[in-house]
C-alpha cells in the first residue's frame, strides 16, 4: 500500500473531512434538481462515512451507499411523476413482449378453469354468451393479424390491450418502435386462448399443457445488465472475458428462461466446454472463472427482478471432471527461468547494442533492452509495472531510491507562468492502470541495479526533460482504440516473449512472467535456508494479495490486518531484498560501459569474475 493515503486518487463524491476530526473516508451526493422541491432543504445534501480509512475498501462500501441513495431517489421521482404528470412509459423489449402476451394466455386458461370447475359450472345461458364472445373475439384478432392498423378492430384491440398492460402495471407508449410488434403478439395469444375455450365449449377436452405459456426473462437480457454491472470494477479485457463465458452459455441453452435454468443445465454446460475439441476448457476454468461468472450473474439476475428461482450454481453439488494428464495438456504453462536460461539470455544477441536484428521500438529504446529484464528479474514486478514507469516514479523514500509503483501521473508541472494552465506531458500520456491495489507500493532499488548504474540513468533523463517522462519511450501505445484497453509495453512485450521462446528456443510457457515466478522460487529458498521472513513481507515486496499456491506451507502469510496501516518501510524492506542470492547470474556490463560497445563496437566484453558478475 501506499504511504500515503493522500497519495491514492478517490473517485468522484468521495472525501475525507478538512478539519480531521475522522481519519475514514465519506460519500457526498446532490439530490437532483428535479427532486429538491419535494424534499426539505436539509435532505437536498447525503454525507455519510464509510467507516474506513482504507481506500480501496472505502471505495467498495461507499459505491455501494452511493447505488443505494440513488435509488432511492431515483424511486421517489418515479413516484412523484407517476401521480403528477401521469405513468413513466415502459420501454419494450422482445421479452417484455413475451411476458405480457402469455400473461394474458395464462390469464384466460385461469379464468375460464374457475369459471367451469371451480365455481360450480357454466349455465347454459351464460355458455351462449362465451360461444359469442369467442366468436367475435377470434374474428378480430384474425383481422389484426390479417390487416393490421388497416382492420377497423385496430383502435378497439388498442385499447383493450393497453387497459391490460396497466393490469399488468406497464405503461406503454404507442410511439414505441416495437408496438406493432406487442400487438400482434398479444392478437395471437388471444386468438390460441379463445380457440382452447371454443373448443371447451363445444364439450372436448383439450389438454391444458399445450396451451399455457411460461412467463420470465430470457437469459440474453442478462448480458447487458451484467456489462453495466462490472464495467466500473472490471478492465474491458477482464469483462468481455467474462461475457464470453455467458454468450456461450445462452448460446448452448438457446436463449431461455432464466427461471428454467437447472443445477443439472450447469453441469451439462461445463461438460460441453469440457470436451469441446480444439477450444475445449481446462478444468481450472471450468471450476474457477466460468463457474463463478455463472454465479456472480444468476445472483444478479435474482436481485434485479428477472428471476425467482434459486441459483441454479449454488445447487451444483458436483461438477464434470476430465483426468489429470488432460488437464495438465490444457493448462498454459508459465516456467520460471533457470539460472542457466538467464545467463544464456544475458549473453545473448538481446544485450549485443550493436545488433542489427531489433526493429521498429526496440531498435532505438535501448534502455529498455537493458533494464527493464533486470528490474523484472531482481525485483520479480509485473510487466506492465515496470513498462508504466516514469520519472517521477523513482523516488527517494526512507532515505533510498524506491520504485513508487502506482497509476496515477504527476500533474502538479502544469501551471505555465502568464499562460495560465496547459497539458503537462505526463498528463497527455495514456492512462495506467495496475492488475490490483496491492500493487500499489514503494519499494526500494535493488542495490545491484544502482551498482550497474540505474540511479545515473534516471538522472540523466531529468536533466534532459523538466518534466516527467516515461522512463521507456517504446512503452507508450502508439494507437489507442476507443473502447479498446490501454496496454503499455505491448511492443516490448511480444519481442520479449518471442525472442525467448524461439530465438533461443527456451519453448512454450516463458515470457515476461518467468522472471517474475524465478524472483519467487528465490524468496522461497531463501526463506527455506535462512528462516521465514514477517508475515506478508514477500507479498508486499511481488505486490501479491495471496500466497501461491506453492508457497503456502513455507511463507508466513498475513491476515485481514494487510488491509490496515502503510506497509513496510523501505529500510526495512531493503535488508530483505538483498538477502535473496544472484551469484549465480552472469549479469551485463554496468549500463554506461554497455552503451559504450554501441559507439565503439571494437570494445570487448570482460569476462565475469570468479564471483560470476560482469564488472
Amino acid at each position: 500500500m501506499l504511504a500515503n493515503d493522500q497519495e491514492i486518487s478517490m473517485p468522484e463524491h468521495f472525501f475525507k473531512r478538512k478539519d480531521k476530526r475522522s481519519p475514514n473516508y465519506f460519500v457526498r451526493l446532490i439530490a437532483p434538481k428535479a427532486l429538491r422541491p419535494y424534499l426539505d432543504k436539509k435532505d437536498w445534501e447525503y454525507r455519510a462515512s464509510t467507516g474506513t480509512s482504507i481506500p480501496y475498501q472505502a471505495k467498495l462500501i461507499g459505491t455501494q451507499m452511493i447505488a443505494r441513495k440513488q435509488k432511492e431517489w431515483d424511486d421517489l421521482l418515479k413516484s412523484i411523476q407517476r401521480n403528477t404528470s401521469g405513468p413513466v412509459p415502459t420501454s419494450l423489449t422482445q421479452s417484455l413482449i413475451q411476458q405480457i402476451a402469455g400473461a394474458r394466455l395464462n390469464s384466460w386458461i385461469y379464468t375460464d378453469d374457475d369459471e367451469r370447475i371451480d365455481s360450480g359450472g357454466i349455465k347454459k345461458k351464460e355458455l351462449s354468451k362465451i360461444k359469442k364472445f369467442t366468436q367475435q373475439s377470434i374474428a378480430a384478432m384474425e383481422s389484426i393479424l390479417a390487416q393490421g392498423k388497416a382492420s377497423n378492430k385496430w383502435p378497439d384491440v388498442v385499447t383493450e390491450l393497453l387497459e391490460w398492460c396497466e393490469t399488468l402495471d406497464y405503461s406503454i407508449d404507442l410511439n414505441d418502435p416495437l408496438f406493432m410488434d406487442l400487438v400482434r403478439a398479444y392478437a395471437h395469444a388471444e386468438r390460441k386462448a379463445q380457440n382452447f375455450i371454443k373448443k371447451r365449449n363445444a364439450g372436448k377436452v383439450p389438454p391444458v399443457e399445450n396451451i399455457r405459456v411460461k412467463i420470465g426473462t430470457n437469459l440474453s437480457v442478462m448480458s447487458a445488465a451484467y456489462l453495466e454491472h462490472k464495467s466500473a470494477s472490471v478492465k474491458s479485457k477482464t469483462l468481455s472475458k467474462y461475457l464470453s463465458i455467458w454468450k456461450r452459455f445462452v448460446q448452448f441453452k438457446k436463449d431461455i428462461f432464466l427461471n428454467d435454468i437447472t443445477s443439472g443445465d450447469i453441469y451439462d454446460f461445463l461438460h460441453h466446454r469440457l470436451h469441446a475439441g480444439t477450444d475445449s476448457w481446462s478444468q481450472s476454468y471450468a471450476n474457477g472463472p466460468a463457474k463463478r461468472v455463472l454465479k456472480e450473474i444468476f445472483a444478479l439476475a435474482r436481485t434485479l427482478g428477472h428471476m425467482t428461482q434459486p441459483n441454479p450454481v449454488l445447487n451444483l453439488e458436483s461438477t464434470p471432471q476430465i483426468s489429470k494428464k488432460e488437464e495438465q495438456l490444457r493448462k498454459k504453462p508459465r516456467h520460471p527461468f533457470t539460472s542457466k536460461q538467464m545467463n544464456t539470455f544475458f549473453a545473448s544477441e538481446w544485450y549485443d547494442p550493436t545488433s542489427r536484428r531489433w526493429r521498429g521500438k526496440l531498435r532505438t529504446d535501448l534502455a529498455v533492452r537493458y533494464w527493464a529484464p533486470l528490474i523484472a528479474m531482481l525485483h520479480g514486478s509485473r510487466v506492465r509495472e515496470y513498462m508504466q514507469l516514469t520519472t517521477d516514479d523513482v523516488v527517494l523514500n526512507d532515505g533510498l531510491p524506491c520504485f513508487d509503483f502506482k497509476i496515477e501521473l504527476q500533474d502538479d508541472l502544469n501551471e505555465n507562468p502568464g499562460q495560465g494552465k496547459t497539458k503537462s506531458r505526463a498528463s497527455a500520456l495514456p492512462t495506467r492502470s495496475l492488475k490490483n491495489e496491492f500493487v500499489i507500493r514503494k519499494i526500494p532499488v535493488h542495490p545491484k541495479l544502482l551498482e550497474l548504474g540505474f540511479t545515473e540513468f534516471v538522472q540523466d533523463i531529468k536533466k534532459r526533460n523538466s518534466r516527467p517522462v516515461p522512463l521507456f519511450p517504446s512503452a507508450i501505445p502508439e494507437r489507442i482504440d476507443e473502447g479498446k484497453e490501454v496496454i503499455w509495453g505491448r511492443a516490448y512485450e511480444q519481442a520479449f516473449v518471442r525472442y525467448v521462446r524461439d530465438t533461443l528456443a527456451f519453448g512454450r510457457g516463458y515470457g515476461t512472467h518467468s522472471s517474475r515466478h524465478e524472483f519467487e522460487d528465490r524468496i522461497r529458498d531463501c526463506q527455506g535456508t535462512q528462516g521465514p521472513w514477517p508475515a506478508g513481507l514477500s507479498q508486499y515486496l511481488t505486490g501479491r494479495k495471496l500466497t501461491r499456491d506453492a508457497d503456502r506451507n513455507i511463507l508466513r502469510e498475513q491476515g485481514s490486518e494487510s488491509g490496515y496501516g502503510r506497509g513496510f518501510k523501505s529500510s526495512t524492506l531493503l535488508p530483505y531484498l538483498a538477502k535473496l542470492d544472484f551469484k549465480d547470474i552472469q549479469f551485463p556490463l554496468p549500463y554506461q560501459k554497455w552503451l559504450e560497445e554501441k559507439k565503439c563496437p571494437a570494445v570487448k566484453r570482460q569476462q565475469p569474475t570468479s564471483q560470476g558478475h560482469r564488472l
